[in-house]
């Protein structure tokens, strides 16, 4: 075969491919939308936003006289909320509760300001402002 003749069949196979492509594309069009109607569009898609720190709780303790203490728990930050846990590990690589708890006063509870866990000597509800603290963080870690 003449390279002539060559190119004139890969020509030919070429055009041929092309065209059967076209006719399976429109084929695939006509099948899935009915005649005459639009096809429908697909939503765009765009990646979700997350604001981890727009978002502060309210903690009601109310003692068994009656009397409610307040609290407003703030998310610290991602790296924050890690730098927390690390600086509560020991050498040992056991959690400190005694640190972790004060680096939660410290960090995250922001109302009333600059409580430390002596102040709970004389106030109560330490340890369910500690377990709301956790599951506040564990919430706005997992979003």
């Amino acid at each position: 075969m003449t390279e002539e003749m060559q190119n004139t069949d890969l020509q030919q196979n070429t055009e041929g491919q092309v065209s059967e492509a076209n006719v399976q594309a429109e084929s695939i069009q006509t099948n899935d939308v009915p005649k005459g109607e639009q096809p429908v569009q697909a939503p765009e898609v765009s990646p979700e936003k997350i604001d981890r720190l727009a978002h502060m709780k309210d903690f009601d303790f109310k003692d068994k006289n009656g009397y409610v203490w307040h609290y407003k728990l703030q998310y610290p930050g991602l790296m924050k909320h890690q730098e927390i846990y690390d600086e509560a590990r020991g050498d040992n690589g056991q959690i400190s509760y005694a640190k972790l708890h004060e680096l939660y006063l410290r960090d995250v509870v922001v109302e009333p300001y600059d409580l430390t866990t002596d102040d709970f000597n004389t106030r109560p509800g330490f340890f369910e402002l500690m377990d709301a603290v956790d599951t506040f963080l564990a919430e706005r870690s997992n979003l």
